[in-house]
């Protein structure tokens, strides 16, 4: 058990140190405007989940993008039956991504759940979209990546308990 404190001392402070070289990451705000500028046209719920339906793969990132500009609550079940219908492994860690920076609580069985996938891409990003929700479910679950096979997943949960 020492030891293993011992470890979890020096990762983290390894990583407090790694990240006062970085520069500091943005802050990712629900409703914010998307890339492509302020212009961009808000598109309604409804139509947004209609995206997400076409066999268009650029078609289903406008319809995240427009999920997440939208950032309310009802908009992460769309998304989570978007990774249920099984999707290619560029859009899963997309739509991982976009979970992330809306940061909403009901995410969080969805992610908990990715922190398994055989890919450890996604386990990463799960966990550092994770760290994006402020909700007391989501330290023991971002712990739980310390324990992680792959080293990139457990820096990532390192990383994360540091930033929360």
């Amino acid at each position: 058990m020492r030891r293993t404190t011992g470890l979890l001392s020096a990762l983290l402070l390894a990583t407090f140190a790694s990240s006062a070289e970085a520069q500091p990451r943005p802050p990712l705000r629900p409703g914010a405007p998307a890339a492509n500028g302020p212009a961009a046209r808000v598109v309604p719920l409804r139509e947004a989940v209609q995206m997400l339906q076409s066999a268009n793969g650029d078609e289903v990132l406008t319809g995240l993008d427009a999920l997440v500009r939208l950032g309310t609550p009802d908009v992460v079940p769309p998304m989570v039956d978007l990774i249920h219908r099984g999707v290619d492994d560029s859009t899963l860690e997309n739509v991982v991504e976009k979970l992330g920076i809306i940061g909403r609580p009901e995410a969080i069985d969805e992610l908990s759940s990715l922190l398994h996938h055989r890919r450890s891409s996604v386990r990463e990003k799960a966990v550092t979209a994770l760290s994006h929700i402020r909700d007391n479910r989501v330290r023991p679950l971002l712990e739980s990546g310390l324990r992680d096979s792959e080293p990139t997943v457990r820096g990532a949960a390192a990383r994360s308990l540091g930033e929360i």
